[in-house]
């Protein structure tokens, strides 16, 4: 079977889907299935190396070819500037998949703003695909306030991702609370399938708090909190400085935060005019040290706006619990996230967007070194039976086979 994937990131970019998507992408090649997949050049962090300047430029592994689509590397706090990488992504997406051999079925990820002309493409050419929601869309940018409730902007967004969720023959949400969601909006709960996001539990593993990452950042002897992953506006981690203001006077104690985002820079100013020395700043790390990285924290963090999105769980901690460390949440109470953590007793949560709770709980877990293994290896079991990559990409391999062989039904 010959299965399109359509997504704009992919590895060499660093975050979260870029790195799902390529195991998954490995994960059906190893099933037999050809792949192309539709992506664009390495745009989401400026580390990412990119290759020379074309509109296309093409890759082969195996089963799996890849095709890069031009899109400048620009900075994502401007709206206008994402704006542009979208319109070059799906034009020249589009007009690449217009001339491409027809494939057997294909997946395409959420938004559906990101990859509507390709979508359109797709369904005219009869292409049965599988939608993949990881967010509420346009209801998160709402929340975000970036559009209001009655704008223009907004009831495109809305209209776009309706209809490619009503042309879709499958539909997988990440979370219980995302199928609840679409099924109040008028969707079938036999179209919605619920596979939550994954991590590679061979490549994320136990392993020593000691290791070349810790030294070289200076970690060793110290109780280190992580954040790893998109500074956006969703994430909130202000609060995160905030605390490590709180807690300057505890020497011991130093807040990681690695990544790239829209609110980095804003996150890097209150750290200055704070003048913290308990907080270190990285850019995003090479794939490989991922496992270092996690295994030189002693605590992953998680956060999210208030009210922002409850019915989600970031992919991010997931990534913790297969690292064997505990999960300090600071979210909602009642969010997916939290009930995650209530379940599985794989972390602590905190009351979203306040910095006094979060101080307090860091200190507690600091204080209570057996208290945190048990959080870590108890996460680490739950990763590996419920999140890991090969029950997941397993489920939406089946999916796929199930989308395809639903062209015949039509």
């Amino acid at each position: 079977m010959t299965i399109l994937l359509i997504t704009p990131y992919f590895p060499p970019d660093r975050n979260q889907a870029a790195m799902m998507y390529s195991g998954l992408a490995a994960d059906l090649a190893t099933r037999g299935h050809r792949l192309l997949v539709i992506t664009g050049q390495p745009h989401y962090a400026a580390e990412a190396k990119r290759g020379r300047l074309r509109l296309y430029s093409t890759e082969r592994s195996g089963n799996v070819a890849i095709v890069r689509i031009f899109v400048p590397r620009l900075k994502r706090q401007s709206l206008c500037n994402r704006l542009l990488v979208l319109a070059l992504f799906n034009l020249l997406g589009s007009l690449y998949l217009l001339l491409a051999p027809r494939a057997d079925v294909a997946l395409v990820t959420s938004p559906g703003i990101e990859e509507w002309l390709m979508i359109c493409i797709a369904h005219w050419k009869h292409i049965p695909y599988h939608f993949r929601i990881h967010d509420l869309y346009p209801e998160i940018a709402i929340r975000l306030g970036l559009f209001g409730p009655g704008a223009a902007s907004t009831a495109l967004i809305g209209w776009v991702e309706n209809k490619a969720i009503e042309w879709a023959r499958t539909v997988s949400v990440v979370t219980n609370a995302f199928k609840q969601y679409l099924e109040r909006a008028g969707i079938p709960a036999s179209k919605i399938a619920v596979v939550p996001d994954w991590v590679d539990t061979s490549h994320i593993f136990p392993s020593s708090r000691s290791n070349a990452f810790s030294r070289e950042h200076g970690l060793d002897g110290k109780f280190v909190v992580m954040y790893g992953g998109n500074v956006g506006l969703s994430q909130n981690l202000e609060i995160l400085v905030e605390a490590a203001r709180l807690l300057k006077d505890h020497n011991n104690i130093v807040i990681l935060i690695i990544g790239e985002g829209a609110a980095k820079e804003r996150v890097l100013e209150l750290n200055t005019a704070y003048r913290l020395k308990n907080v270190i700043f990285l850019p995003f790390q090479a794939p490989e040290s991922l496992n270092e990285i996690y295994a030189a924290a002693d605590v992953g963090f998680v956060s999210l706006r208030p009210g922002l999105s409850p019915e989600w769980c970031p992919a991010k901690t997931y990534t913790i619990m297969a690292s064997g460390r505990a999960v300090l949440a600071a979210v909602d109470d009642g969010s997916e996230t939290a009930a995650l953590l209530c379940r599985t007793g794989a972390g602590v949560c905190v009351r979203a967007g306040a910095a006094e709770p979060l101080a307090d709980a860091i200190l507690t877990l600091a204080r209570d070194r057996e208290g945190l293994t048990a959080l870590g290896t108890r996460g680490r079991a739950v990763a590996e039976e419920k999140y890991s990559r090969s029950v997941c990409t397993a489920q939406i391999a089946a999916l796929l086979v199930q989308t395809a062989a639903s062209n015949g039904e039509r």
